[in-house]
Order: C-alpha cells, then structure tokens, then sequence
C-alpha cells in the first residue's frame, strides 16, 4: 500500500508537483524534480527535501478510505479518511465522524514534528452536528490535552482561539462571522512568539498575545461533540523566530 501522503517540501512549483502527481511504482513522488529528494523513510512515505524553506502537506489522496490517515493519531474522536466528490485536493479527506458528548474534544495530532513559529492552514467542510459544528486546528500540542486551537463554528457564527490546558478549554479571543455551511473554507493560523493571527477565507478575524504555551509543538485537527467534518490539504510552514 502506497502512503506517499505527509511530503515535506519548498513552496511553489515543487511543492505541488509532489504533492498532486502521481508516484511511481517505488511509492516515491514522480515529481519533475526528483533529485531534490534526499531522504525518503519511515513506512508512511514521509519525504524531506533539499531546501532551506520547509513545508508539510497532507491531502490524505493515497491512504486507504474507511481506514485511519498515515502519520496521525486520533486521541479522541473517530478519525477516517473517507472519499468527497467536492474535495479541494480530490478524491479523498480526513473525516472526523464520531458523534460524541458536548464536553468532548475530538482531536488528532500529527505524529512527526515539533514547530513553534508557523504559518499553517487548513481546508474544511462542515457535514453535520447538532450540539457542535465546523472545526479547526491546533498547534504547539504538548499533548492531546495541551495545545492552542483556533476554530469556527457556523451554528454558533463565530470563529474563537482557545488555549486548552490539562483537558481545559480557555477562550482567548472571538470574533462573529456568518459562513456557508455547505462549502470548503480555509482555515489559516500564524504564531510568532506570543502573537497570534488567526484567517479565515483569507480575511484576518483575531489578533492576539498569549504565552501559555512557549515551547514547540505538535500540529492537529479538532472537531467538538458531534460535530462531524471533512479536513483536506493541511499544511505548516515554518516561520523565522519572532524577535521579540
């Protein structure tokens, strides 16, 4: 089974080369640039590439549907990769599909790589929920009770940055929106230092400090309740260390 799904590469053309060619029969990306790969390890077809800017992308194409999605860890929840004819990066997303209690947190970490001033972003589709809907990501994740998220919720119409303590969820900052329920949003977090800036669909909603969490990090996913959603195209950058 091929699982060529978590790439670390530059930004660019290279980067969406590897990312949506097919690969070849060794699992390996049939990018035009195939000699920019230098490392290739690990079982979930994880790929480092020669450059000085590095990004991760997962778009969950090449796992196997109904199954959990290489390289991440559903702690609570019910991660699957499912197919969505509408996905930005077709055929297949990450689903979380658990229609859990109002006071769950469902959320999947990344298990490879520890960040701390990032650029990272998120496509994602509400499906359905009663108590809860939408969803969004985490990072700076000690654990799967110890992270920043920042989400929308488009029963609620507001998109909110939390810090989550020991399992306890602290609102930092919210903002009121209205969003089409039915459609793919984008998801956009940039921390750098204590500053936080949170986007969604490209427009900044929140803009904030908060030193909880200093240290680097896991990156995730998170739905609450019942709320059940579709995740594509996850991907970090890196970001210079904050001068301050």
């Amino acid at each position: 089974m091929q699982r060529n799904r978590l790439v670390i590469a530059t930004v660019g053309a290279l980067l969406l080369c590897c990312s949506s060619e097919p690969s070849n029969s060794s699992g390996v990306p049939a990018a035009a640039d195939i000699s920019a790969v230098i490392t290739h390890f690990g079982g979930d077809g994880v790929y480092i590439i020669n450059v000085a800017e590095e990004r991760v992308v997962a778009n969950f194409d090449a796992d196997t549907v109904d199954e959990p999605a290489a390289g991440f860890t559903g702690h609570s929840g019910d991660w699957r990769v499912v197919s969505d004819a509408t996905a930005p990066s077709k055929p297949q997303v990450l689903a979380q599909l658990a229609k859990s209690e109002g006071s769950i947190f469902n959320v999947a970490l990344v298990d490879e790589g520890s960040f701390r001033d990032v650029d990272v972003s998120v496509q994602l589709r509400s499906i359905t929920g009663r108590i809860d809907q939408g969803g969004g990501l985490v990072w700076r994740a000690l654990d799967a009770q110890n992270y920043y998220i920042a989400r929308y919720n488009p029963l609620e119409d507001n998109y909110r940055v939390y810090y989550v303590k020991d399992g306890r969820r602290v609102q930092i900052q919210s903002a009121n929106l209205s969003v089409d329920q039915e459609t793919w949003h984008s998801l956009r977090v940039t921390m750098s230092g204590e500053h936080i800036q949170c986007f969604l669909n490209g427009t900044k909603y929140l803009d904030v400090k908060d030193s909880t969490f200093v240290e680097s990090g896991r990156l995730g996913l998170w739905t609450k309740a019942d709320a059940q959603t579709h995740f594509d195209n996850l991907t970090v950058v890196e970001a210079p260390a904050s001068s301050s």
